[in-house]
């Protein structure tokens, strides 16, 4: 099948690109019904695009049949893995009248239990590597978003994304990648590519330029597989809750957590959470006590919070982080260590301790009780850093919904209005300071809580993120949101905050400044080569 196109040139003449992914992939894979293509057309924002249809390759070699065939009949391709990139754009592309091509059925699973590696397939969900780790490498885990738990591991490892714990920015931990060109032409990164080599999906680097970063939030190849670090099941995993009550207190902490990070006291990611953030994860708008038409105010803000009763979180800023220990006496002396340095910092300060017995327990029990970690927020959180999935930060995007938040969550499906915000910022209580009060600013005039999140994940960076959360179904919310979003990211530039990740239909790339190198003309020079331009 694979050689349909080169065994028949004329084949641009007979047929439609439509009825060749049908010849290719066979109808059932070919998606054109009205509904589902809707779907694909919503995100959490307002956007135009239009979709011709839906395609579902099954094998790499499918892949490269219907990319060769866009790239002669001049169709344009977005790939998605599972399309739950909400927040960021969803399913919808970046270019009108595309065709989408859903990776989900490229759902391969390989494990090298030994180096601690996993080889795996677009379609593989943040579910169902958890699932198959849990039966059949137990002493491994994978560190997880705080997203949906069936959103694409590669897809969030293209774009930027980063996890809770250990291996925190997902690019950082990739060792080898397999991708196809729109030519159809097949890449593979390390030595993945050659006969009996003995580093094949353990060597991050083969001989010559390292190509991996090629594929990394560019249009320049589709990922249809990649080799990535797993992490070994601690014998003791501790969380540490704290929180704030002054603002004045955030420069200070973030300093603070930036030396425990840089020192190694901290392995994992640090994350400090607005009031307003917490108290959206918890409960809705409070429709009967206040205003809808303007933003809640903080002393009420905190009262409902402090009504929530969440051990340690009841402050302005709420923190979280986590230590994974090998030993008892390890876990032990890094509490105390960290106690010692915190106990003056912050206003509360709780931990909780769960064993490797009680992990493994609660991998197949979530709802395991834990003696002490009563409240289903901070036990969500544990669940997170020990790589059990849970439905995350996903209730937020409901805030300001006026229905109850369903069962099963679709943010595109429901009508939520969701954008994230994300910049790069050095992890510094002077930068925090600095971005804390523009956002606060931006987000009252427009009429949108400041739903701020800093997190700090690696030793010198943190990423400063915001979710501009409203109801689509109230009218001019979106074009307000598309505004807010607009001038506050300018306004962040102009002070040297750049963002990290972007929603593509709302993308800033072009208002950046002018650059003080030539990287526009090498890069158009690469696309060009590699794209047939």
């Amino acid at each position: 099948m694979v050689s349909v196109l080169q065994s028949n040139p004329s084949l641009k003449l007979k047929w439609h690109y439509l009825e060749f992914c049908q010849k290719i992939l066979g109808h059932q894979y070919v998606i054109t019904n009205e509904n589902v293509i809707a779907a694909v057309e919503t995100a959490t924002f307002e956007t135009s695009q239009q979709v011709r249809f839906v395609i579902q390759p099954g094998s790499p070699q499918e892949v490269q049949a219907c990319l060769k065939a866009a790239q002669l009949f001049g169709i344009h391709i977005h790939p998605v893995s599972q399309g739950y990139n909400w927040g960021y754009g969803s399913q919808v592309p970046d270019e009108n009248l595309s065709v989408v091509m859903n990776l989900s059925r490229l759902n391969q699973i390989k494990v090298d239990g030994k180096n601690a590696t996993v080889t795996l397939g677009p379609g593989v969900t943040q579910q169902q590597l958890f699932e198959y780790l849990r039966s059949n490498y137990p002493h491994l885990f994978f560190s997880l978003t705080g997203s949906s738990p069936y959103s694409s591991i590669i897809g969030n490892a293209i774009d930027a994304g980063y996890a809770n714990g250990l291996n925190v920015i997902r690019w950082n931990h990739v060792i080898s990648l397999e991708a196809i060109l729109p030519s159809g032409e097949l890449l593979k990164t390390g030595f993945d590519a050659l006969p009996n080599a003995s580093t094949a999906g353990i060597s991050r680097y083969g001989l010559g330029p390292d190509l991996k970063g090629l594929f990394r939030q560019s249009n320049l190849g589709i990922v249809t597989e990649m080799t990535l670090e797993l992490s070994l099941a601690p014998a003791y995993l501790q969380i540490f809750y704290f929180s704030i009550d002054e603002e004045e207190q955030l420069g200070e902490l973030t300093d603070q957590l930036h030396n425990l990070k840089q020192t190694g006291l901290i392995e994992s990611n640090w994350i400090l959470l607005h009031g307003y953030r917490i108290l959206a994860e918890v409960s809705q708008f409070p429709w009967q006590e206040t205003d809808a038409q303007r933003t809640l105010d903080r002393n009420l803000m905190l009262k409902l919070l402090r009504q929530q009763q969440i051990p340690g979180w009841s402050g302005v800023y709420n923190g979280v982080f986590a230590i994974y220990s090998p030993t008892l006496r390890h876990a032990e002396a890094m509490k105390a260590d960290i106690h010692e340095v915190l106990n003056n910092k912050v206003s509360r300060l709780k931990t909780f301790t769960v064993d490797q017995s009680q992990i493994k327990k609660l991998r197949w029990n979530r709802n395991l009780e834990i003696p002490e970690l009563t409240h289903k927020l901070l036990k969500g959180r544990l669940l997170t850093f020990a790589g059990i999935p849970v439905q995350g930060s996903i209730p937020i995007s409901y805030w300001r919904k006026r229905n109850s938040i369903p069962e099963i969550m679709d943010l595109d499906r429901d009508r939520c209005g969701f954008i994230w915000l994300a910049v790069t910022a050095p992890a510094s209580g002077t930068d925090a300071l600095t971005i804390v009060p523009v956002i606060e600013h931006f987000f009252n005039d427009y009429g949108f809580e400041p739903m701020i999140v800093l997190d700090g994940v690696n030793s010198r960076e943190m990423y400063v993120m915001t979710s501009l959360v409203y109801d689509r179904e109230v009218a001019g919310r979106d074009e307000q949101a598309r505004k807010c979003f607009e001038r506050l990211a300018a306004e962040l530039r102009t002070m040297g905050y750049y963002q990290y990740r972007w929603p593509k239909a709302l993308s800033v790339e072009n208002a950046l400044p002018e650059r003080n190198d030539d990287y526009a003309s090498v890069f158009a020079k690469l696309q060009s080569s590699i794209l047939g331009d």
